[in-house]
């Protein structure tokens, strides 16, 4: 069946933007706040990932404390320290993706890629396994093994 099942690269930020909205009552879905959002959170992601990948290679017993977003994901820095001191400060309106923000929105889609042809090897490795049990068994052998020593005799 060919049908197109892809997921924009964002679908994931979307989804949190969702739930981050209904947790914080933050009302309607607004174009400006979710770029504003996504930002925070792709950068966050970007942190806690690293803060992960840093303690499984420096083979850390504990993973790291992972950052949440708070009531304030929808804010840019500016916008944060001019409500901290009380001044107001306007949203900016959605800007042109910076090359930066290009490079990373890329290596999260490489890396979503990654994972889901991980996830479909692994998937066909269980198969494989599986059908090497059922082909011993049919064969009269006691295992996989068994099974992997005969086909190399044959050779």
């Amino acid at each position: 069946v060919g049908s197109d099942v892809s997921i924009p690269y964002d679908a994931a930020a979307l989804l949190a933007y969702d739930e981050w909205r209904a947790k914080y009552n933050k009302g309607e879905f607004d174009a400006t706040r979710f770029a504003t959002f996504k930002s925070n959170y792709v950068a966050l992601t970007v942190v806690n990932v690293s803060a992960a990948k840093a303690a499984r290679d420096e083979g850390a017993e504990e993973a790291p404390r992972k950052l949440d977003l708070n009531e304030y994901a929808d804010m840019t820095a500016e916008e944060f320290k001019a409500m901290q001191s009380g001044e107001t400060v306007a949203p900016k309106e959605e800007e042109a993706v910076s090359p930066a923000a290009d490079v990373l929105g890329k290596a999260m889609e490489a890396a979503a890629s990654q994972s889901e042809a991980s996830a479909a090897l692994d998937e066909a490795f269980a198969a494989l396994e599986e059908e090497e049990e059922k082909l011993a068994a049919q064969l009269g052998l006691e295992s996989v093994e068994e099974l992997e020593v005969a086909i190399d005799t044959m050779q």
